[in-house]
């Protein structure tokens, strides 16, 4: 009996021994007391230490009376902490977050500044790290940066002058909003060239939005809208950089941009040059680049004091295109090579943004911009120049009040298109405008739901009266799991001029609108469910799907009448696009990787012998990846897949792959990028003939693939 209460008395001693060796913690946020899963705990100099689960508990094991331990979480400020005999467990610490915590995205376009992941709209960024890596691979546009994403597809419209527009969710490209800091500046004749005069380094971040987004942006964010953000000026020290790239395809980009602020004034300038040789690719003859001068001068002026915040802006584009026959381009007097085009822009922007706030709950902003285009088309059979003028003015007045913000406001849209040749196209002079009174009310109960009810009506001088009504909400399941769901309204007016900017070119002679021609109307949402965890050692993890649906009635067609005759009438049809768009974004330093899938269901008119809308991809998928080797070099890969797309005949093109590689390598100030873009060679014409009918009368076929096949640069990016 003596010697089994002594084994007795052992094991007691051994578990009090164990139970004072454990240390127990509980780790919280400081601003909701929610449990931290997988905050790091570590007995500092030693290799001790633990991470904590779901409930925010860690147990450290150490018999040392007295020692000090450090507490780190991705996004919290680090606490070291000296424990001794005193200390009573289990022992809560609070984690405050860190000021530069990650993923502190700011949000403009949805007016209440939210951060990304507060957003009740889905919004994808794509921040100033990838604007700046893609003006080292593509500096004289964002074409490219905007089709690494699988949702987008950036269809180039004609051979000829390389214009291209970006369709999402399988719509046309007429029914994505592009904005420029919130305000409206491409459409029209600039349509299917604005994506090309938009240089990256300009830029602070792209915002996405898809789905319906027309509560606060008017009603053509049919598909969504893309808001092109940009710089502000630095508040520590100026900055300026300078951009030099030569592509094998005889491209070459200069761009220089400067910032600066001194006091209550900043300043950003940039300045942008293009030029583009004319290339016959596939050997035919005809231009697959045009030749392309383009310049682009983009001063603004900032002014910060107290409560007021005022950005002057001013905008100049000089854009020249030459395309067709190569020899028409050089010598326009062949009469055995008579086809050539000819377009010449200029755009003269201004715009003001005034922002005052009467304390931190009452907000104030104004904003107006006027853009005026000026173009000249010509080619041998016709001789086109008009001149546009949008204006766009908008004020709202916002009120923040705990878990309460009201947003109401009003905007005018004046589009004044002027015709100055005499010729015999069917496009004439024309004067609409639109004014629109929108409100907004949103809840917010922090890491638990948000919540946007909005409303708008517009009324158009030609198409009467509409109204848009929308609803948005963010329901959060913990820290890793979130739910969206977003339903809205909007509607598209008929215009002339863009509706040919997204039809093929030669169709553009003889287009007309139908006297008795509707407004199209359009009901679409979005559901979607986003997971985001970030363990230890600086890996993150983020999941998005999305279900998406439009529909669109009184859709507004192209009916050919003849071989020369188009003629745009809307349809008792109605269109319909439904999928599902999927992506994964792993961050491991030094790697970066995100895979992207879209299935998408674009039907034109499920009673037509061809239902799907054409030249839409049912599937498309697309991947990069980045490592940062170390402070010199970095690698990054892309590739994607476009699936068949069905075409004006029936018949389905091919699905291809794309894929691209680039290195880089940083040393002082100064930045090298040898890049490579479709590296597969893959182009359209070595499936079939894009153009027919000779030199005399060509004949060219509407585009579903590359056409300009493989293409190396070279960049150097000098920064100060």
């Amino acid at each position: 009996m003596n010697y089994l209460n002594s084994i007795l008395k052992l094991f007691l001693v051994f578990i009090c021994f164990e139970c004072s060796a454990q240390k127990i913690f509980i780790i919280k946020d400081s601003t909701n007391a929610e449990p931290i899963v997988g905050a790091a705990i570590k007995i500092i100099n030693t290799d001790k230490g633990a991470n904590t689960d779901v409930d925010g508990k860690a147990i450290l094991n150490s018999n040392q009376a007295a020692f000090d331990v450090n507490i780190s979480y991705i996004g919290y400020e680090e606490k070291n902490i000296h424990l001794d005999e005193s200390t009573n467990y289990p022992l809560i610490i609070l984690l405050s977050p860190s000021h530069e915590e990650l993923d502190q995205v700011i949000v403009y376009s949805t007016r209440t500044n939210n951060r990304i992941e507060d957003a009740p709209l889905k919004v994808e960024v794509l921040g100033l790290e990838e604007v700046n890596e893609e003006n080292s691979i593509k500096p004289g546009n964002v074409t490219s940066l905007l089709g690494d994403i699988s949702s987008i597809q950036i269809q180039q419209l004609s051979a000829i002058n390389n214009n291209s527009v970006v369709r999402m969710q399988g719509l046309d490209g007429k029914y994505t909003l592009l904005l420029r800091d919130g305000m409206p500046a491409y459409g029209s004749l600039s349509g299917g060239l604005s994506l090309l005069q938009i240089p990256p380094l300009d830029l602070h971040q792209i915002e996405i939005i898809k789905g319906p987004a027309s509560t606060l942006n008017g009603g053509g964010a049919i598909a969504g809208l893309i808001n092109f953000v940009s710089k502000r000026p630095p508040v520590d020290k100026p900055e300026s950089s300078f951009t030099l790239n030569r592509s094998t395809l005889g491209e070459t980009n200069l761009n220089f941009y400067t910032a600066a602020s001194k006091g209550d004034w900043g300043y950003t300038l940039i300045t942008s040059y293009t030029h583009q040789g004319a290339r016959d690719v596939n050997k035919d003859g005809f231009s697959d680049l045009p030749l392309l001068n383009d310049f682009i001068f983009h001063p603004r002026l900032f002014y910060n004091h107290d409560k007021d915040h005022l950005v002057f802006g001013y905008s100049y584009t000089d854009d020249v295109r030459n395309g067709g026959d190569l020899i028409a381009i050089q010598n326009r007097n062949d009469a055995a090579h008579p086809f050539f085009t000819d377009i010449k822009t200029k755009h003269h922007g201004f715009d003001i943004d005034y922002k005052h706030n009467f304390d931190p709950d009452h907000l104030f902003s104004f904003k107006s911009s006027l853009n005026d285009f000026n173009r000249r088309d010509l080619d041998r059979t016709t001789s086109f120049h008009g001149v546009q003028d949008n204006v766009y003015s908008e004020a709202y007045y916002s009120i923040h009040h705990h878990q309460h913000q009201w947003i109401l406001g009003a905007n005018y849209v004046r589009d004044d298109f002027n015709k100055k040749s005499r010729d015999s196209l069917a496009i004439h002079s024309f004067h609409d405008n639109t004014v629109g009174f929108f409100s907004q009310y949103s809840f917010s109960v922090p890491d638990k739901i948000n919540l946007d009810l909005g409303f708008r009506i517009d009324h158009h001088n030609q198409y009467g009266w509409f109204a848009l009504p929308s609803v948005a909400m963010l329901i959060h399941s913990g820290k890793s799991l979130s739910f969206r769901i977003n339903g809205g309204t909007g509607y598209k007016s008929p215009e002339l001029l863009e509706l040919v900017e997204n039809e093929y070119y030669q169709n553009k002679a003889s287009s007309s609108l139908s006297s008795g021609i509707r407004a199209e109307n359009s009901i679409g949402g979005t559901l979607e469910w986003n997971y985001k965890k970030v363990y230890e050692n600086d890996l993150s993890l983020f999941i998005n799907q999305t279900f998406f649906i439009t529909q669109i009635r009184h859709s507004v067609r192209p009916i050919v009448l003849s071989s020369d005759r188009i003629f745009y009438d809307n349809s008792l049809a109605f269109v319909s696009t439904k999928g599902i768009d999927n992506y994964i974004t792993i961050h491991k330093q030094p790697y970066e990787f995100y895979l992207g899938y879209t299935y998408t269901r674009p039907i034109y008119d499920k009673n037509a012998s061809i239902p799907f809308i054409t030249y839409t991809p049912l599937h498309r998928a697309a991947m990069t990846l980045v490592d940062e080797v170390d402070e010199h070099w970095r690698l990054g890969i892309e590739s994607s897949y476009n699936g068949y797309q069905y075409l004006d005949n029936g018949n389905k093109s091919k699905g291809y792959y794309f894929a691209a590689a680039s290195v880089q390598y940083k040393t002082g100030h100064v930045t090298f990028v040898l890049n490579g873009e479709n590296l597969f060679d893959f182009r359209q014409s070595k499936s079939e003939a894009i153009v027919t009918g000779g030199f005399i009368n060509p004949q060219f076929k509407k585009l579903w693939g590359p056409i300009d096949g493989r293409v190396i640069n070279l960049s150097m990016m000098v920064k100060w």
